[in-house]
């Protein structure tokens, strides 16, 4: 059983991850797009110089980008945000009060050492579960022939939590900012 587990461990740590790599993938295609036709330049992934009023350089790092103007010293984050909802992880799931995580390297022989064999079966059954709802994920995305089909968001960001504020689309984003600037 414990030989199972730790497997399905495994496999979920595996799907997890390539879910995140997809997301932040598509993520960074929609900013780098949107960005893009917003200043009439080519960004790219990394920082580009922008000749703007308010914006002189936008750094892309996978779903989040920041826009900078140094002369005035002001930069502010923005992440893009998937109004689907897909299966992501995060820190893990509850399991009896507990946060378990058994899709992050080497927390599945922690769970065991933790776990009896009656409650490493419970928790297998949930990873089963949402490595099949990750596949499914995976398999959605694979499956777009255009990334424009997702419907997005982009919110302020923070550093480690949600921003609150809500921007449909880069023209609110620029708007915001360059409130910011002033």
């Amino acid at each position: 059983m414990k030989k199972e587990f730790i497997k399905s461990c495994k496999v979920l740590e595996n799907m997890s991850t390539e879910l995140y790599t997809k997301l932040d993938s598509v993520g960074e295609k929609l900013i780098v797009k949107d960005l893009s036709k917003c200043f009439s330049k080519d960004i790219k992934k990394g920082y580009t110089i922008v000749t703007n009023d308010v914006v002189e350089e936008v750094s892309v790092n996978g779903s989040i980008f920041t826009l900078i103007n140094k002369k005035n010293e002001v930069y502010k984050g923005y992440n893009l945000f998937f109004n689907k909802k897909f299966n992501m992880l995060h820190l893990g799931f509850l399991y009896n009060g507990d946060i378990v995580s058994p899709h992050i390297e080497g927390e599945a022989e922690e769970l065991v050492k933790k776990y009896n064999e009656k409650e490493l079966f419970e928790i297998l059954k949930v990873v089963i579960k949402l490595s099949n709802l990750i596949k499914l994920d995976v398999k959605y995305l694979d499956s777009l022939d255009d990334i424009d089909e997702l419907d997005f968001v982009y919110k302020n960001y923070n550093g480690l939590f949600e921003g609150k504020e809500i921007f449909n689309g880069i023209e609110a984003v620029i708007k915001d900012y360059t409130e910011l600037s002033k």
